[in-house]
């Protein structure tokens, strides 16, 4: 007997970015009173919650690692974490921050827990939508290798495992909410 998922059991709303996967909710960090500053080159430092942590050989060990994805809600910006410089210091894959300023971030722990896809929904029913997503399956349109654009989608829950939402050739004044 076969074993049919009708309901969700996750949801996670989503930022369109062409830096980075739709991550899987589990949470790694997260700094929700604006202690993070971007730095230059795409760094983020936070001096009050450590990206990594001592364990009790003396060892520093990564709470963030690369591969995962960061988060900026307030901001609608996304990117992927690509190095872990210090306690800390982290680098994202996008210079998309401004220098100097301080941001809340959620950090999934995309390295440990990949999306291997999900179904997308997006619930505004007075909107016609343009997306371009990439398949669990890493399916691209002919010739590419960034993915399918689809034009004219009413909202719906889109019938297709997805891993990315892209924000260029997306619709992005709308919400979109990943379910597992």
């Amino acid at each position: 007997m076969s074993n049919v998922k009708l309901a969700p059991t996750r949801i996670l709303k989503v930022i369109p970015s062409d830096y980075c996967d739709i991550p899987y909710p589990t949470v790694a960090f997260q700094d929700s009173n604006a202690e993070s500053r971007a730095g230059a080159d795409g760094i983020i430092q936070n001096g009050n919650d450590p990206f990594q942590v001592q364990n009790s050989s003396g060892d520093w060990v990564n709470v963030v690692n690369p591969g995962d994805v960061i988060y900026f809600y307030e901001d609608n910006l996304a990117a992927t974490v690509t190095e872990v410089l210090s306690p800390s210091d982290i680098r994202i894959n996008a210079a998309i921050l401004t220098e100097g300023e301080y941001y809340n971030l959620v950090i999934y722990q995309n390295s440990l827990f990949p999306n291997q896809g999900c179904q997308l929904y997006f619930p505004d029913p007075t909107v016609t939508l343009r997306i371009r997503f990439t398949s669990a399956g890493q399916d691209s349109a002919p010739g590419t290798n960034n993915g399918y654009v689809f034009g004219k989608v009413q909202s719906q829950v889109l019938p297709l495992q997805i891993v990315k939402l892209w924000e260029s050739n997306t619709d992005t004044d709308v919400e979109y909410f990943a379910m597992w």
